[in-house]
């Protein structure tokens, strides 16, 4: 049995577009911000898909850019065997806003794995994205608390 997911976070900060998505284009650029992420680099695919290998709460973990549209859209998707305790894909969208930069991640996925769905219910169905999204703000040294979307609605 699989638990579907799709869980929208966001924020505005206050940087330019350039500067939000630069760091949104780098998965290596939270190391030291965001806690979780323990390493990330880009790594060499035959296939010749941007491939990066995280590792995240001790979890090593491919992700592969699998879609790009600069500077308004990225999607990452995990590289996951059917059988993998979890898997799906961020979407990430940033529009410049007076001031600085909106950035909305959308977390489209799945949890099969039963110890991994009760760690959801407990740490609540936002709680990456939040730590991303937290992350991401420190980096431009502010403190930011994301807002919650209705996945429905959006």
């Amino acid at each position: 049995m699989r638990i579907v997911l799709a869980v929208i976070a966001g924020l505005v900060l206050l940087v330019g577009l350039a500067a939000a998505i630069g760091t949104v284009r780098d998965l290596s650029a939270l190391q030291g911000t965001w806690a979780e992420l323990e390493s990330a680099r880009r790594v060499d695919d035959p296939a010749g898909r941007e491939v990066w290998e995280e590792t995240v709460d001790g979890f090593a973990m491919r992700f592969v850019v699998v879609e790009d549209e600069p500077p308004a859209r990225m999607v990452t998707e995990i590289d996951a065997a059917e059988d993998a305790a979890f898997g799906g894909r961020w979407i990430y969208e940033l529009t410049a806003v007076e001031g600085g930069t909106r950035v909305r991640v959308t977390e489209d996925g799945w949890v099969a794995n039963p110890l991994f769905r009760v760690m959801l219910a407990l740490g609540g169905m936002h709680g990456t994205l939040d730590r991303y999204l937290k992350a991401l703000g420190r980096h431009f040294g502010e403190t930011v608390t994301p807002a919650h979307v209705d996945a429905d609605a959006a």
